[in-house]
């Protein structure tokens, strides 16, 4: 079988297909987007099955998503996050997060995305009310520290403020954010992803994807991961018993706060389904792996 989307996939795939097809766009293929599916299969003269492949794409004119844009789509509905999204607090004392992957004032990427953004883009200076304007070119021009951004940023309570998460959105909807943010995950998150799932011996798409989601949710394969890894893998190993043995030792390894969280997050990936924040998710379903 080929990789197709499928009842109970999510993400921004998703709504580009439902777009297509000319039905409501909300991002979920449930029994509205089978049915359409269903009707252009038969216009292509195949059986109904609700699976949009590649035959179907191209029939709607759609580019197949690549590799790391079906693996993309998933992480971020894990993450809850969208290209203008941000946190609704600082619950995890990363800052600011947004975006598509969860970008972090904390780690500094918020604010190399926004001066990127707006050196690039200039025109979107006119979507920042003035005050936000004055304190923003401030920030850009003394290469300010985090804790300063954060000032701008959060409110007392940790809370972005209005303004920043109205200018946020409004962003999200530009097309050079959107390619700005795509091309930053895939430079720093998606290849390095690739290259340590391929020393991994996990050189498949669900081993890839699950590398790349320990990229955008925990930072990254750390040496303490590595060294939980290697005790727990043994000559012979399936592919999943490995992809498992990764799944734990990062979970191993997160605080104690999350680590129910990252861990099923990380099993589901191991073993192709799960339940991730009571929704349940398929790397099937999602065009991961085929089916």
């Amino acid at each position: 079988m080929e990789e197709a989307f499928q009842l109970d996939s999510r993400g921004y795939c998703v709504r580009s297909l439902q777009n297509a097809l000319g039905i409501p766009v909300d991002g979920r293929f449930g029994p509205r987007t089978y049915e359409a599916v269903a009707k252009v299969e038969r216009e292509i003269g195949r059986q109904p099955h609700g699976r949009a492949d590649l035959d179907v794409f191209a029939y709607l004119g759609l580019p197949w998503p690549t590799e790391f844009d079906r693996a993309l789509a998933l992480v971020a509905e894990l993450e809850g996050t969208s290209y203008g999204d941000c946190n609704a607090s600082d619950v995890d004392g990363a800052g600011l997060t947004m975006g598509i992957a969860g970008f972090t004032t904390h780690h500094g990427e918020v604010q190399a995305i926004i001066e990127t953004f707006l050196r690039q883009a200039p025109e979107a200076w006119a979507w920042v009310p003035r005050p936000l304007q004055r304190d923003l070119k401030k920030l850009l021009e003394a290469d300010a520290s985090v804790d300063e951004w954060e000032r701008i940023f959060l409110d007392t309570k940790r809370r972005p403020v209005p303004a920043v998460r109205a200018v946020l959105a409004a962003w999200g909807e530009h097309p050079f954010m959107q390619e700005l943010q795509r091309s930053w995950v895939y430079e720093r998150f998606w290849q390095p992803a690739v290259r340590v799932a391929k020393n991994l011996d996990l050189d498949t798409p669900a081993g890839r994807a699950l590398m790349f989601d320990v990229w955008v949710q925990n930072g990254g394969w750390r040496k303490e991961h590595a060294q939980r890894y290697v005790t727990q893998v043994r000559e012979g190993d399936t592919a999943r018993a490995r992809l498992q043995a990764a799944a734990l030792a990062v979970a191993a390894e997160a605080k104690s706060p999350w680590r129910a969280d990252v861990l099923s997050r990380k099993l589901m990936f191991a073993r192709g389904a799960g339940m991730v924040h009571g929704v349940f998710y398929s790397l099937a379903a999602q065009a991961v792996i085929p089916s």
